[in-house]
């Protein structure tokens, strides 16, 4: 379950007193709201879920959220704060001595696209290798690529990045390439028998 944090916007926090704040939040593109009470706080941001127990917001989507001060006037509504929580993709990866396979799951529909770099374990300031590769929007949907010319009993870090609207995350992985083989596997036998 993802962590969302959104900035808190406070005005007439003094005369009257602030009884609570409305935190309201949608999906994206939803019509609909939906909302909870916090108590006053003087802190500059709100975390979700911890401050609504019941509310648990999907991982990897885009959420809009605005704040309201309830202190017995009519206080505006903030302006409409976007958020998204991040999960790192369970990768498959497929190595041979000088290529990696790479598989995993697109996060959501609300991820553009994402950037796949690499780097040697190291030289991790290097990048030796980068892609872009656009999701189209399409969910589920497995995203693929394949890391070529790679030495052989190497350790390279593979670094994912999901593009959400303006958001991006970043996630490392570790994989190794096997050892060169330098007898090439025997792939039919024939055998005469006299």
């Amino acid at each position: 379950m993802a962590t969302f944090h959104i900035p808190v916007t406070c005005e007439n926090i003094i005369s009257p007193a602030s009884t609570n704040f409305r935190i309201r939040y949608r999906l994206m593109g939803d019509v609909a709201w939906t909302s909870f009470l916090v108590a006053p706080t003087s802190a500059t941001t709100i975390t979700i879920p911890q401050d609504s127990p019941t509310t648990v917001l999907d991982d990897n989507r885009i959420y809009d959220f605005q704040v309201q001060n309830i202190n017995g006037a009519d206080n505006p509504l903030s302006l409409i704060s976007q958020s998204i929580g991040f999960t790192a993709p369970e990768v498959t990866f497929s190595p041979t001595d000088t290529t990696v396979g790479v598989s995993f799951p697109n996060l959501s529909v609300d991820i553009d696209s994402y950037t796949l770099q690499v780097t040697t374990a190291i030289d991790p300031g290097t990048i030796i290798f980068t892609t872009p590769l656009p999701t189209g929007n399409v969910y589920p949907q497995t995203m693929t690529t394949l890391i070529e010319f790679l030495d052989p009993a190497s350790t390279y870090r593979v670094i994912l990045n999901p593009v959400a609207n303006q958001f991006t995350a970043q996630f490392v992985y570790a994989v190794t390439t096997l050892v060169d083989n330098p007898y090439p596997n025997v792939t039919s036998l024939t055998a005469t028998l006299s």
